[in-house]
């Protein structure tokens, strides 16, 4: 059946923002279960703080962490349908994904991607954390009713946050006997040497997933691209980083 009458001029002006839109930004809904109050708002602080670390002290770096223009915290399930669903609006990166180009890499591009994920982590865990949350529990981030980034849950961890590291640790659930081996571990004598002289009290802010399959990759400049989805971020020990990702 033919369509008639259609002011196609008019329609693709109306079009072009919205295609605009869709090229020029990243849209991530949270599904969030009663358990997670604040995923979004982790998420929005964690890659704020990093973003404004890397623009204050390694301008060459800054591009890594994708800008936020906009976001919604989840009310679900009290707003039982998508309306409940937090977002966000972040600046879409170019590039591909690392994880599947690395394995097609000559060994010197390897080690020069190795570098290049080396300063990224540093400059991650050189991210200044706000002094209520350097000396305080271990846990996520959110906001205040004043805007302030504070503590509160994790995205992975309910329900937090914890006085220390090790309460955090015993915060995965008793399924699977997971429990049980962490108890073990965290109690044995020879963990207990292998720390010791190790600052346990040190804070810093963690990816929580820090892959390459989060990262992007620029195939003309041999040069990662982007550091994506702080939604696992959170305040912990900086060991954490290499629990969890490395």
């Amino acid at each position: 059946m033919a369509i008639t009458n259609v002011n196609h001029e008019g329609f693709q002006r109306r079009l072009d923002p919205i295609v605009f839109i869709l090229y020029s930004y990243r849209l991530e809904v949270s599904y969030h279960s009663t358990l997670i109050t604040h995923r979004v708002e982790n998420e929005v602080a964690s890659q704020h703080l990093f973003r404004q670390q890397l623009s204050a002290n390694h301008p060459e770096l800054a591009r890594l962490a994708p800008a936020i223009y906009a976001w919604q915290p989840g009310r679900y399930p009290d707003v039982h349908d998508e309306t409940g669903f937090g977002w966000t609006i972040c600046e879409f990166m170019p590039g591909v994904n690392l994880d599947a180009q690395f394995a097609e890499m000559s060994l010197p591009e390897k080690l020069a991607v190795v570098e290049q994920v080396a300063d990224i982590l540093a400059g991650l865990q050189r991210t200044a954390l706000p002094e209520l949350l350097a000396a305080g529990h271990l846990g996520g981030l959110t906001f205040d009713g004043s805007g302030q980034v504070v503590g509160g849950q994790t995205s992975i961890l309910p329900p937090g946050p914890w006085e220390n590291y090790s309460s955090a640790l015993k915060g995965w659930q008793e399924a699977a006997g997971v429990r049980a081996h962490i108890d073990s571990l965290i109690n044995a004598d020879p963990v207990g040497r292998l720390v010791q002289g190790v600052d346990a009290t040190q804070r810093t802010l963690v990816h929580g997933d820090f892959t390459m399959n989060n990262m992007l990759f620029d195939t003309a400049t041999k040069k990662v691209a982007a550091l994506l989805d702080f939604d696992f971020s959170w305040n912990t020990h900086p060991a954490h980083e290499y629990i969890t990702g490395l």
